[in-house]
């Protein structure tokens, strides 16, 4: 990264590297394979945790695949959608 360009870039950068939170490391190294078919004990062994929740609850995140139910129910709400309940 030139150094004109630093400014531009933000603090997010060093040396002209994206920096990245030990943590958000970890969380994709576990959520990858999770959305892959790895089973949760095994990316618990992986991870060094005693109890499979621990790894489901901070570190395998939501695919953005996995939300797309959720933002279609969002939509016919927002659109104010109307079911045989509401007639």
């Amino acid at each position: 990264m030139q150094a004109k360009e630093r400014p531009a870039a933000g603090e997010g950068y060093d040396n002209g590297l994206r920096r990245v939170r030990l943590y958000d490391a970890r969380a994709s190294c576990l959520t990858y394979p999770a959305g892959n078919g790895v089973p949760d004990h095994l990316l618990a062994m992986r991870a060094g945790h005693t109890d499979v929740k621990t790894t489901e609850k901070w570190y395998v995140k939501p695919d953005v695949v996995d939300l797309l139910p959720v933002a279609k129910a969002w939509g016919g709400l927002a659109r104010g959608s109307v079911t045989d309940r509401d007639r």
